[in-house]
Formats: C-alpha cells, sequence, structure tokens
C-alpha cells in the first residue's frame, strides 16, 4: 500500500504537469527568432468534424525532405488535428511585405478539387505559437445568375507581441489577389503571404480571452446564472416545506400517538417501514452505475476546478481531452471503492462481476460507439478518425492505470464499508403495491424530474454546442462551474421531492426509480441535441451526422450516469433520514 501511495502521487503529479503545460503561455522569442506556423486540416465550415488534412488539396507543399507531420498528443488525435510543417517562413518581431509561397500548375483534377472545396465554403486552421488561425480557401461570387468561384493566392497574417511573447494573431484573405478557377482545365497560380508584427499592451495572460469573439453576450450569462439561482432557491424552499412541515407533522403526530399508546391507523409512506428497504433487483449493476457515477463527478470536478483557476486551457490543442482521459483513469479507484462499498452494503457477493462492471460500464458502450463512428470516418479518409497508435495509447492507460485502480478501489471498498444499517426491519411478505394516477407514475416523475434541471442549464447547453459545433470559444470555466453546482443541487432536490411523493403513494421501488429520475436530464440533452441539429446549426451530410451524434449519445449516457448517481444518494439519504426518526418496534 505504501508503494501504490508513491505511484497515486506520481500520477496526481502527472495531472497537475498536464494542466501547467496546457496552461503555458506561448514561448519567448527573441527579435528575428524564427516561429514556426504548422498547417492542420481543412473542410466545410457547416461541418466541424468533417475535416481532412491540409494538403489533401493542391496548396503549397514543402519537399518531401522538409515536410514533417508534428506528432501529435492524445487529445489532439481525438480533436481531428494533424499538424504539419509549411512553407511560410516567420520570423519574430520581423514584418514582411510580400513573399512567394510557391508557383502551383493546377490540372483538372486539382480544379475540380479546389472547386468542390470552395462550393462547399471550405476553411483552413493553421497553428502559430499554439494559437489558431482560420481562413477560408476561396469565395463564391453571383452576379447576374452567373456563379463565379475563386481561390484567395495572398495571406496576410496580423500579429500582436508584448515584449518577447506573441499575444494574437489572426489572418485576412486578399480579395483583390483571388484568381477566378471555375470553367478551366489547367491554370498557373502564384501563392504569396505578408505579415505585419505590432505591440499592445495586452499580456500573455490575454492570449485566450482575445480568441473569444462571443463574450459580449456575457450579459445573457448573468440572466442564465440568475434564473438558475431563483430556480434553485424555489426548489430548496419546497423541499424545506416538504420535509419541516409535512414530513415532520407526520413523525410528530406518529409519535404521540405511539407514546400515548393509541392505536393509529398507518396511512402514506409510514405504511412502508417493512419494505422501504428491501434491496433492490440487479444491486450489482446499480452499484456499478453508482461507482462510475461518482468517478465521473470527481472527473467533471477536477477539470472544471483546474479550467477555473487557470492550470487547465481547453483552448490549448488537445488538452481538454488528454487531461479528460488521465483524470477519467486516475478516477477509477473512485468507481472501484464506491460500487464495490454499495455492493457489500447490499449484501452482494459477486464480487468480480461487480468490479468488472464498474470497469467496464462506461468505457465499453463509449469504446463501440467511438470505434463505430471512427470507421466511417475512415471511409471518408477524415481525420476525425482516431490513428491507430492513439487507440493504443488510451486502451494501455485504461488496461494499466484504469483497470488496476479499480481493483484496489473495489478490494478498499469492500475492506472498509460495512453492511446498511436500516433503521427499521425488512419484513419477508411483499406489501401490495396500489394503483396510482398517471401523475404518480415513473413515467411522470422522470418527465418531470429531467425538465426543471434542463431548465436551469439549458442557455449554457447552448454556449457548449455553439463551442462544440458552431467555432466559437469558450472562456467562462467559472461560471460554468457554477452552473454545475447549480446542476447538481436541483437534481437533488427535485429527485428527492419526488421521492417522497412515490412512498406517499405507497409504492417502496424509489431505488431505481431515483437513479433514473436524477439521470432523465439527458433525455432532455438528446431532444435538444436534435432542435440543434435541425433547426440552429447548418451541418449536414452522413459523415457529420455520424460524428455529431455519436458524441451527443456519449456525452448522454455521461451526464444519464452521473447525476442518476446524485439523485439516487440524494433520495437514499433522504429515506434514511425519515424512516430514523419514526419510532417503530
Amino acid at each position: 500500500w505504501r508503494d501504490m501511495g508513491q505511484v497515486l502521487k506520481v500520477l496526481f503529479a502527472l495531472v497537475l504537469c498536464i494542466g501547467l503545460c496546457a496552461a503555458a503561455k506561448g514561448k519567448r522569442y527573441e527579435p528575428g527568432d524564427e516561429v514556426q506556423l504548422f498547417v492542420n486540416t481543412v473542410g466545410p465550415y457547416a461541418n466541424p468534424s468533417e475535416t481532412y488534412e491540409y494538403y489533401s488539396l493542391p496548396f503549397c507543399v514543402p519537399e518531401s525532405i522538409q515536410l514533417v507531420r508534428i506528432r501529435s498528443t492524445i487529445g489532439m488525435a481525438i480533436e481531428g488535428d494533424r499538424l504539419y510543417t509549411s512553407l511560410f517562413d516567420h520570423h519574430f518581431a520581423a514584418p514582411i511585405n510580400s513573399k512567394t509561397l510557391c508557383t502551383r500548375e493546377f490540372n483538372k483534377e486539382d480544379i475540380d478539387k479546389l472547386q468542390t472545396a470552395i462550393r462547399k465554403r471550405y476553411f483552413f486552421e493553421m497553428w502559430f505559437d499554439g494559437l489558431p488561425l482560420h481562413g477560408f480557401v476561396g469565395a463564391v461570387q453571383q452576379s447576374d445568375g452567373d456563379v463565379q468561384l475563386y481561390i484567395y493566392t495572398h495571406l496576410h497574417f496580423n500579429f500582436l507581441f508584448n515584449e518577447n511573447r506573441i499575444i494574437h494573431a489572426n489572418i485576412t484573405s486578399d480579395a483583390s489577389s483571388a484568381v477566378r478557377i471555375d470553367n478551366q482545365d489547367s491554370l498557373r497560380v502564384t501563392f504569396s503571404y505578408s505579415s505585419q508584427w505590432s505591440t499592445t499592451s495586452y499580456t500573455a495572460k490575454d492570449r485566450a480571452r482575445l480568441q473569444r469573439p462571443f463574450l459580449q453576450r456575457m450579459e445573457v450569462h448573468w440572466l442564465s446564472i440568475m434564473n438558475s439561482v431563483g430556480l434553485v432557491l424555489l426548489l430548496t424552499g419546497f423541499l424545506s416545506i416538504v420535509i419541516n412541515r409535512i414530513v415532520r407533522k407526520d413523525i410528530v403526530r406518529y409519535s404521540k400517538s405511539l407514546e400515548a399508546g393509541e392505536d393509529e391507523e398507518e396511512y402514506g409512506w409510514k405504511l412502508l417501514h417493512g419494505d422501504v428497504f428491501r434491496f433492490p433487483e440487479h444491486n450489482s449493476l446499480l452499484s456499478a452505475f453508482l461507482g462510475v457515477g461518482a468517478q465521473l463527478l470527481t472527473v467533471c470536478f477536477l477539470l472544471l476546478i483546474l479550467s477555473a483557476v487557470g492550470w487547465l486551457y481547453p483552448e490549448q490543442i488537445g488538452s481538454l481531452y488528454t487531461s479528460g482521459i488521465v483524470v477519467f483513469a486516475l478516477a477509477s479507484g473512485v468507481a472501484g471503492a464506491v460500487s464495490a462499498g454499495f455492493y457489500k452494503k447490499l449484501q452482494g457477493e459477486k464480487w468480480a462481476r461487480n468490479i468488472i462492471l464498474a470497469a467496464t460500464l462506461f468505457a465499453v458502450p463509449v469504446s463501440v460507439v467511438s470505434a463505430t463512428a471512427d470507421i466511417i470516418a475512415r471511409y471518408y479518409h477524415s481525420t476525425s478518425a482516431l490513428p491507430v497508435g492513439a487507440a493504443i495509447e488510451i486502451f494501455l492507460i485504461w488496461t494499466f492505470i484504469g483497470l488496476p485502480l479499480t481493483l484496489f478501489g473495489g478490494i478498499a471498498g469492500r475492506r472498509l464499508s460495512s453492511p446498511l444499517s436500516t433503521p427499521v426491519r425488512t419484513r419477508k411478505a411483499i406489501r401490495e403495491i396500489p394503483s396510482v394516477p398517471f401523475f404518480r407514475r415513473a413515467t411522470f416523475h422522470y418527465i418531470l424530474g429531467g425538465f426543471l434541471p434542463f431548465s436551469a442549464i439549458y442557455i449554457e447547453i447552448h454556449y457548449i454546442f455553439e463551442t462544440m459545433w458552431g467555432h466559437f470559444s469558450y472562456g467562462l470555466y467559472g461560471i460554468l462551474f457554477l452552473v454545475f453546482i447549480i446542476l447538481l443541487l436541483v437534481t437533488a432536490c427535485i429527485t428527492v421531492t419526488l421521492t417522497y411523493f412515490q412512498l406517499s403513494a405507497e409504492d417502496h421501488r424509489w431505488w431505481w426509480r431515483s437513479f433514473c429520475t436524477g439521470g432523465f436530464t439527458s433525455m432532455y440533452i438528446l431532444a435538444y441535441s436534435f432542435y440543434y441539429f435541425v433547426s440552429v446549426s447548418n451541418m449536414h451530410g452522413f459523415l457529420q451526422i455520424v460524428k455529431y451524434f455519436s458524441f451527443v449519445a456519449i456525452s448522454c449516457y455521461f451526464f444519464f450516469v452521473m447525476l442518476g448517481a446524485v439523485g439516487f444518494i440524494a433520495s437514499l439519504m433522504f429515506v434514511l433520514h425519515i424512516y430514523g426518526t419514526l419510532k417503530i418496534d
């Protein structure tokens, strides 16, 4: 165990190093130092996941001895980034009036590729000192019904620097140098570029902020926070009324009748004292869901805190996915401990099966969905397909870090946990559950239980979708962390309230229902994803549809498991509390 503690310290230091490396604010340069510009991908502007290698189009390509593909991290590979060296030659604080990049002879095949790219509004991505640069391949102009296709042949780079650091960079395409390429079988084109370097008062800390064009919508964020806080206060107040007035009133009246020796007829949730702690079916699966939910909750907390305090910069290429995978692997011990610990409370005996469930319940479905999407992306020769090397690295991380930690966590959870101590005894005979009106049935509870938490976060969900699929850069991680806390509170409150209503209807099957009620918010996220795809975005094409909905499916499963665990734990604490106050022989 001492050696294991040393290993955990090393792994934790690795996470911090990842965050600190991702937080690097660019390199330091001296005047005249070379600053490499890497080309990345091209693809339709409306389809963020449909990306191809930059040199799949007939641009200026370095000679084979100079063309080098930059080794990508796991996060870069997942994002579909493929960095290559280029012919652009930039030096720190050294402006360029105009410089020829190369001269290309386009044949019919090259022109057809460019025409297709321009019609689909292809844009390219480059990286300059860790800063993304974007621009369009060409433009479409219509004149008297005549569609004309132009390719941009001159790029102008604007760089801002402060002392020895690069602060900001962007690209503008010179429309006056655009060359028409339609209705031609061959063409000779000369590509060129220029650059301008300007000093700025912004510091390296402002690099990420200068890339966020939608910060002007900040007032909408504050309205979202006010709406969410109001909802939390409303739900918390309602829950307080339920517990402090209705439940306490029932408890006091029931206790007084027992003390006075009166034979008062039991009703409502008090009738269930002999069945409320009857263990549910599939207790191993429920325990594994709780363990994985605790693991995902840990991952969210760590990533949001690291982002909010500035130790992790999700804008940095590949940093969010890389950190997420490592933190997920390190948090596997939480999944094993919680799953095995709760399984012991439910008097489970098949420990090996429970630990295997905890280790695979999230990883296997995600792997299957991702692999299916990657096979389709590979057929289209898209860079969004995960390289085999990156897939092997992820598998090795899960095998040599995630799986052992799940096992060790399961052993520790089994040894440290004790059987569930219930305040009332469970009868052998199962109580019959009466019929109830539709508004007290499980389906109605699921719909209501998912709607209120989603209403607290839907504006933030919109911004996240805009970031993922709308070419925006998100940077309000402090607000996102606050909204995440609000989401957990609302989920816990509404699940406890609906559990009370269920018990009042003399239905003791609250175990799985409370979990599904808490997780049903994911169904609203799924519904919103359909709305966003159809009504908000301009995404199209089979590849983009597959990549979009595979990501949505994984995200919804993530929220279902995590919020389901939150709802269940809150309901368990509530049930233990109210039945612990009853005086029953």
